[in-house]
């Protein structure tokens, strides 16, 4: 799972899903090659809207199976169950 949040939004609230890693979306380009493409991803942003949606195009693009977290980061903080 990674945390694609912009950077300004990941260092007002530097929490993270549990079992998940942050990768700023700005350097994609930088950390796309380290994607294990035998394994689906799944990307959240904050609210699961266009950053996380732009992220899981370019990597479909790049021939990595993904999905999105609906909701992003801020349905799951609200959520009761973490």
């Amino acid at each position: 799972m990674l945390n694609v949040r912009l950077e300004e939004d990941f260092a007002k609230s530097p929490n993270l899903i549990p079992c998940s890693t942050y990768r700023n979306p700005e350097d994609l380009p930088n950390w796309i090659s380290q994607i294990d493409k035998s394994k689906e991803v799944v990307v959240y942003c904050v609210a699961g809207k266009w950053v996380s949606q732009k992220v899981a195009f370019l990597l479909d693009e790049a021939g990595i199976t993904v999905r999105r977290f609906e909701g992003g980061f801020n349905a799951w903080n609200d959520s009761a169950e973490h």
